[in-house]
C-alpha cells in the first residue's frame, strides 16, 4: 500500500507544484506560409524559378515538337517502308519516346530542387525571424498553423505573432 500511496503522493505534489508554472507559461502561434508569402525575398525566388521552368518548358517542347514531326513523317510514309526500314523508324521512334518521358521526368525533378534550393534562404530567414521574436518577447512555444499541427487555439491565450515577425523583418504589407 505505501508502494503505490507514495508515488501517487507524489504525482499530486507535482501536479499542484506546476499549476504555478502553467501560469507563466507564453503561448503564441505564426501561419508560416503566410508570413513567407509576404516576404519580398520570396517574390525574387519565384521569378528565378519561373525562369527555370519556362526553359525547361522550351526544352520539353522541342522534343515534344521533335517528336510529332518524326511521328506524322513515319505515319504518312510508313506504308513505303520496307520491313527493315519500318523497324528501325520505329525503334528510333520509342528511343526519341523514351527520351521525352526522361528529360519530363528529369525536368520535374530539377524544378523540385531548384525550388527547395531557392526557397531554403527564405525559409531560415523566416524561421530566425520567428525565433528572435518568441525569444525578445518571452514566449515558452509557437506554434506553426501551416504546420497543421495545432488542432486548436484560443485566440484570447495565445498571441498571434505575425505583425511581430513582420516588423522584425521590416514587411508592411
Amino acid at each position: 500500500m505505501k508502494k503505490i500511496l507514495g508515488p501517487a503522493l507524489f504525482a499530486v505534489l507535482i501536479l499542484c507544484g506546476s499549476t504555478g508554472y502553467a501560469q507563466q507559461v507564453k503561448l503564441g502561434y505564426v501561419n508560416s506560409s503566410l508570413l513567407i508569402s509576404v516576404m519580398p525575398e520570396r517574390d525574387s525566388a519565384q521569378t528565378k524559378y519561373q525562369a527555370f521552368a519556362l526553359e525547361l518548358q522550351d526544352q520539353l517542347e522541342g522534343l515534344e515538337t521533335e517528336m510529332g514531326t518524326k511521328l506524322q513523317k513515319y505515319q504518312n510514309e510508313v506504308n513505303t517502308y520496307g520491313e527493315a526500314i519500318r523497324a528501325q523508324k520505329e525503334k528510333e521512334l520509342n528511343e526519341l519516346s523514351n527520351r521525352v518521358n526522361e528529360f519530363r521526368q528529369a525536368a520535374q525533378q530539377d524544378l523540385d530542387e531548384m525550388e527547395q534550393t531557392l526557397m531554403r534562404p527564405v525559409i531560415e530567414k523566416a524561421n530566425e525571424a520567428i525565433q528572435k521574436v518568441a525569444k525578445d518577447n518571452g514566449f515558452t512555444a509557437i506554434f506553426d498553423l501551416a504546420a497543421g499541427a495545432l488542432l486548436y487555439y484560443d485566440t484570447a491565450t495565445m498571441t498571434d505573432i505575425l505583425p511581430l515577425v513582420k516588423t522584425a523583418l521590416n514587411i508592411t504589407k
